[in-house]
Parts: structure tokens; sequence; C-alpha cells
């Protein structure tokens, strides 16, 4: 394949011969030509143009001529063979360029061939699935500075399915960034909903790491325009899943016998009473909890996820949980608080917890922040004020994916409201 390529590059670069001789040179549609723009300070500079179909290119070359030593039929200087040789170097350089895109079958662009040529870029224009390779390579060198690892990996994972749609969709693996157009999102939703059976929410994520990807291209300037930049991916709010304070009790008031169910049951009694996500109940250790000056004891940390800061209250069962596993060897060894298992396995003894405690729900650690931020909002707590004990980055995140309005809140707030009228 390799030679057939060098075969092919070297037949279309017979093509500019003319240009070694003196001439203008052309490859079909795309023309190299030179013209001399006058001065007062050097008497003359020669620029170059690039032509291909509508589109031109112009550009100085640096190089000093005044205009009665150019000769515009043959496109040199007279008498100075040194600079005609930089002209042939030009020439020389734009064809291989527009060559090798033409042979890799990649967009013709003159901005890069011009950038090539003086020197300022040195890349060509990538097809979409090498785009998709270098964001992700990108993104692998920001991971523990701005990225987590498992961003990175969903990434990954959203990059194997948007060339899993280009090979369905396209039937290549060299689709030109300038073949796509704003209909490509609808495309990926039938691609992933209809073909794949994956949930709208996940398209939602993979379209907007897409977009993210063509933003990528839009800074790099291998495209004008993003095609996704006006498409909304909207996001279903899903029926938000917690316990009421009821089923919190029967959960703790649980009778297990194997330990390492209750120790399971006591971290998750204690991440929904301070609203921890797992990352940070696992790692949660004696340094971040603070005492105020009246004895109020709370959590004060960094959040794993979002850096932000994550202030919560230490009720008494709290602190009697804290102080219950203060001396338990594993958390002396580690440094932590709680003596907590891997995610996975916490999962599956949290089925194995609600199955006992006859609770018929699937309950994950995902559980624990939502009802606590449930039970918040019961309590006429702000969604404000919610958002900054559990650490989000906005007020809306915390609406959309942690509280629950649900109808005794609903209707104790609006019959509130109805009182006051009266009373007025």
């Amino acid at each position: 394949m390799a030679n057939l390529q060098q075969k092919r590059l070297n037949q279309l670069l017979k093509q500019s011969e003319k240009g070694k001789t003196g001439k203008r040179s052309k490859f079909g549609m795309f023309t190299t030509s030179f013209s001399v723009a006058p001065s007062k300070r050097h008497g003359g500079t020669i620029y170059a143009l690039l032509r291909n179909l509508n589109c031109v290119e112009r550009f100085s070359t640096g190089i000093i001529c005044s205009p009665e030593n150019f000769d515009f039929k043959t496109q040199r200087i007279s008498n100075d063979p040194t600079k005609n040789k930089l002209l042939d170097y030009i020439q020389s350089q734009a064809n291989e360029l527009y060559a090798q895109m033409v042979l890799t079958d990649r967009d013709i662009s003159l901005k890069v061939i011009k950038n090539a040529v003086l020197g300022t870029q040195s890349y060509l224009i990538p097809n979409l699935f090498e785009l998709l390779d270098a964001y992700l390579a990108d993104c692998g060198q920001r991971v523990g500075v701005s990225h987590a690892h498992r961003t990175y990996q969903r990434y990954r994972q959203s990059n194997g399915i948007i060339k899993d749609f280009v090979r369905h969709q396209y039937k290549t693996e060299k689709l030109r960034l300038s073949d796509l157009k704003p209909i490509i999102a609808r495309q990926l939703e039938t691609f992933m909903v209809v073909e794949r059976r994956n949930q709208y929410s996940y398209f939602v994520k993979v379209g907007e790491y897409f977009r993210q990807v063509l933003h990528y291209a839009l800074l790099n300037e291998y495209i004008d325009v993003n095609p996704l930049s006006l498409h909304k991916f909207v996001k279903r709010r899903k029926p938000i899943e917690y316990l009421t304070p009821d089923e919190l009790v029967t959960i703790g008031t649980a009778n297990v016998i194997p330990e390492v169910l209750q120790k399971v049951k006591d971290c998750f009694v204690f991440g929904c009473l301070t609203g921890l996500a797992y990352q940070d109940l696992r790692d949660l250790s004696p340094g971040q909890i603070k005492t105020l000056n009246d004895g109020q004891k709370l959590i004060m940390l960094d959040r794993g996820k979002t850096k932000n800061q994550q202030v919560a209250p230490l009720r008494p069962e709290a602190v009697r949980l804290l102080e219950k596993y203060k001396d338990d060897p594993y958390c002396k060894a580690v440094n932590v608080c709680l003596p907590i298992l891997s995610n996975q396995r916490f999962n599956t003894r949290l089925k194995e917890l609600a199955q006992i405690a006859g609770i018929e729900k699937k309950v994950t650690t995902h559980y624990m922040r939502r009802t606590y931020a449930t039970h918040l909002k019961r309590l006429g707590v702000s969604a404000e004020m919610i958002s900054k004990s559990l650490g989000n980055t906005s007020v809306a995140i915390t609406e959309h994916h942690y509280i629950d309005n649900d109808p005794e809140t609903i209707v104790r707030i609006l019959n509130e409201a109805f009182d006051k009228q009266k009373a007025v």
C-alpha cells in the first residue's frame, strides 16, 4: 500500500514539473502562482497565490524583488538563481502537500498548505478517527490534574461508540471533518437508541462528548464551524430514588449477624446522614472532622470528583458511628474513619441488606446523597444551601439529580402558602 501511494505521489508530482522550469505549477484545479506587490521601502515583495476551485489563499514569501526584475510569464526573477530556488521550493512544497491530501483522502485546506510552507504548521487536517484519538490522548495527559481516571475511561467508551457509529453510518474509517453535518446528531441518536438499545441519557453523554471533540477541532482550526454547536442534548430527568426516613430507620435497626454486613450498614447510614459520595466516604480521614467553638462537629473536605468544598454537620448518630470505629484496626492502618469495602462489593452487600430489611428497592451507594438531599428539602432547607452542603458545582445539578419533590412536600409547601394568604 505504501509503495502504491508513493507511486501515485510521484505521478502527481510529475504534473508540477513546469514549476521547475520557471512556470506556473498546476495540479488539475490546484495552482500555485507568484506576483509582486510594490513597496516604497523595498521596491517590491513577492506574494504566493494558492488556488483550488473557488478558494484562494495569498501570502507573502518574504522575498524582495523590484517589479521590473520579475518576469510574470515565467514567474521567476531575472538573473537571480538563489531567489528562484526559493520560489521553486515553495512551489514544490505546496504541490507535495496537496498531493498528500489527495492521496490520504483528507480535506483540501489552502490555509494548512500555506502554514506548512511558512513553517508555522506541520500537520495535515486529521480525519474524524484521528481527531478522536488525538483528543483522547490530550485528555489522558490531564488525568490526575483536571480529569479523573473514571472520566477518562468514560471518554474512551464514548470514542469507541462514535467510531462504531461512523463505520455503521458512513461505511468508512476516513470520514473527513468537512463531511460532518448537523444531521449527524440525529443519526447518532438513532444508532445508539435504536441499533444499540442504549438509554437516551447515555446518548446525551456521548453526544456532549462528541461536541467537545469537535470544539477541540475548532480550536485547532481544523474546521470553521462546529456542526453540533447549536444542537441541544436535552437531559431527561429520571425519577430520583432515595430512602424515606422510615426506610432509613428500618435499615439502621435491621438485625444483621455477619460482621461485614454490620459494617456495610453503619457506613451506609453514615453516608445518608452526611451526604458523602462513596469516594469521599471511603477516603474520609480524622483530619477532615472539624469542631466548632460551640462543640458542634462537622465534616469539611474537598470532594474527590469536583474539588468543591463540602460541609456537613455531624448529627449524634453520625458521631456515635465514628466513635464506634475509632479503634478499628483497618481504620488505624489506613488512617480513615470507616471500614468501607470496594464499591462493587459494597453495592452487592447493600442489596443483601435491603432484602433483609424488607425494602424493595435496588439500593446503591447513590442513595446516600439523594436521601440526604431529599430529607433536607423536606425540612425546608433551600436548594442553594443543599447544593453547598453537597459540594455540587451548581444548584441546577442538585435539583436535577438529588432533590425529589415528593407529593407530601409539595402539598405541605402549598398549604403553608395558602394559610399565609388566609391570614392576610
